[in-house]
Parts: structure tokens; sequence; C-alpha cells
């Protein structure tokens, strides 16, 4: 063994080669604890979307002038409406859709199931409208997180 040099130790000299290779060490475990956390954390976020896609209204309670207007399925026409009788004849009411982060409901009135002529309103929960002698209010209006689960609850009478 060499002799120290003046000022140094021998266990100084070891000392400084073993503090070199330590960040080396860490450096390693700190990059997979990462990687390992946000491989966890994607698992998780996957897991939670496909069980909230699958999440759907609750039972509707039906009540006299009560309906659930429910969205379409992708690319069709409504085939799910309410038929609401008036002096005038039956008016019927189509899902139109949810707007404004679910806060906005876009219903459909017509003279017929499939009135190229139908009038839209937008409605908020408890707004109430009346169009072509029907009075329509909105009760509930279901956003989930599958757009095809979406339903409008409202009440319609003749106006």
């Amino acid at each position: 063994m060499t002799a120290p040099v003046p000022g140094e130790t021998v266990q100084g000299r070891h000392g400084m080669i073993a503090e070199r290779r330590r960040p080396r060490l860490r450096w390693p475990v700190v990059a997979g604890g990462i990687a390992a956390v946000i491989v966890i954390a994607v698992i998780v976020a996957i897991a939670v979307a496909r069980t909230r896609s699958g999440e759907r209204p609750p039972a509707f309670q039906a009540s006299a002038g009560a309906f659930r207007l429910t969205a379409p399925p992708a690319n069709l026409p409504s085939l799910d409406y309410a038929s609401v009788p008036t002096s005038h004849g039956r008016r019927y009411l189509l899902y139109g859709d949810i707007t404004d982060g679910g806060r906005t409901a876009k219903i459909w009135v017509s003279d017929h199931k499939r009135d190229p002529h139908a009038k839209m309103v937008s409605l908020t929960v408890g707004q109430t409208a009346v169009i072509d002698d029907v009075r329509v209010r909105v009760l509930h209006i279901w956003a989930m997180p599958d757009p095809s689960h979406n339903a409008i609850d409202v009440s319609a009478t003749a106006g």
C-alpha cells in the first residue's frame, strides 16, 4: 500500500470511491420506481373507465305524464318517444341531445313520429316550455360516461 499524501487518510480515499458509486446505483432504482407508479396509474385509469362506461341511469319511476327519453343508438334516429294527447291531436316528444356538459336537454316535439318539421326546445332541469300545445318540463338530465346511455326525464301534458 502506498503512503498517504499529507492531509489524506486511507479511509478517505476509499470513502470517496464508494460515494461516487452510490449515485449510479440509485438512479436506475429511482427510475424503475417512477416507471412502476406510472404503469399502475394507467392500469387503474383504464379499469375505472371500463367500469364507468357501463354505467346507466337508475330505473325510471313512472308516473302520470312523466316520460324517459333515451339516446338513440349511434347514427340512428331515435325510436324512443313519448306520446302526449292534446286538443289538436297527438304530439310526440323525441330525444334530441344533451349539451353544456349535461346541463341542457334538447327535445324534439312533432305532429308525428317522423316529422321533418319537428320543433326543438332546449331546457335545463326545472325549466318548462309550451310548444305545439304541449307543456314540457325537464325533470332530470342523465349525462352518462357513455353517451349512448344518456336519458332525459320529462313531464309532458297538454298545454
